[in-house]
């Protein structure tokens, strides 16, 4: 028998501005804002290093944990309205941009020869209704080098011909880049989903 125990603490503030739009007919404005925070994580020790990985409970290897950094959102209000046909048209915000920074600090341990992970930056951009970027880039400060990187483009619609049929279709192409603590050793590849 195995038991893991994790608890821990999360921290949040939220400062928001909201920008008024008065020259357009679809958006009334834009919402930013500025999330910080911090959480302090701890996962038990277990001593059964002769138990085989067997899923993800298994996988869990015990630590103590800070991670903080910042979230941004960018959020554009649309205004009420219908469309040609007197149909009400989508009223909800619509998400333009996402960008998180964060980094941990591992407390009992060194992870790669320090106690400070990658810092790790996070953007989501979406110009226009369903086509939007994605990317997350891991850089290590001491080695002062990017040891991970991914980047995607995807086309979230609806019913597309006879191989997309339900309303959360998506088609998307993805570039991955990690790399080791050698130079030689990385790993690249590309996916299409």
């Amino acid at each position: 028998t195995r038991g893991v125990f994790e608890g821990g603490v999360d921290a949040r503030a939220k400062l928001a501005r909201d920008y008024a739009f008065t020259d357009t007919e679809q958006w009334s404005g834009l919402y930013h804002s500025l999330e910080p925070f911090a959480a302090l994580r701890y996962s038990n020790r277990s001593s059964y290093d002769d138990i085989p990985l067997f899923d993800r409970l298994e996988a869990i290897d015990g630590r103590d944990v800070a991670t903080y950094g910042v979230d941004s959102r960018f959020l554009l209000r649309r205004r009420p309205g219908y469309d040609g046909e007197g149909v009400k048209k989508n009223s909800g915000p619509f998400e333009l941009a996402r960008l998180s920074l964060a980094q941990s600090y591992n407390i009992s341990r060194e992870v790669v020869d320090d106690h400070f992970s990658d810092i790790d930056l996070a953007a989501f951009v979406q110009p226009v209704e369903g086509f939007a970027v994605r990317t997350l880039a891991s850089y290590n400060v001491g080695a002062s080098q990017l040891r991970g990187a991914n980047a995607s483009i995807s086309w979230e619609t609806g019913p597309l011909g006879p191989l997309l049929r339900g309303n959360g279709s998506r088609i998307a192409a993805a570039y991955r880049y990690v790399r080791s603590d050698t130079a030689d050793d990385v790993l690249q590849s590309t996916e299409m989903l």
